[in-house]
């Protein structure tokens, strides 16, 4: 089973989660918790952005539209940062520019929501292993 595996990839691996719904934020942030050794979460990419820099983070997972910074932009700025960390976007928009932006910056997984949760654990066990 996906999760038993994930769960076992991600026992040491600090995971920062930007998203700007709170209580989408915070449902996803429970369910992290229980998948990785530490999950720091952060309500857009400007905050987020600033967490990682002080941090020691293993694997990112942003929303693409927040305010003050987008996931895109917060990525972008990862990326320049520490290219092998992996990075996870998950948006409601299927727009072909957002997906090929995505692309350009080295976006590591790419998740339309509604978020299944097969599709996000696999996702995350991809980028884990």
């Amino acid at each position: 089973m996906e999760a038993r595996r994930l769960k076992e990839l991600g026992k040491e691996l600090n995971v920062l989660y930007m998203e700007d719904e709170e209580i989408i934020r915070e449902q996803m942030s429970d369910i992290l918790r229980n998948l990785f050794k530490s999950v720091t979460s952060a309500p857009n990419g400007d905050e987020g952005l600033k967490l990682f820099k002080s941090g020691s983070y293993d694997l990112v997972v942003t929303d693409i539209q927040m305010p003050i910074k987008n996931g895109l932009e917060a990525a972008k700025e990862i990326k320049q940062i520490s290219p092998n960390t992996p990075i996870v976007v998950t948006t409601a928009y299927s727009d072909a520019k957002l997906f090929l932006t995505s692309i350009e910056i080295g976006i590591d997984r790419y998740i339309l929501k509604p978020i299944s949760l097969p599709n996000l654990f696999g996702s995350l066990q991809a980028v884990s292993e």
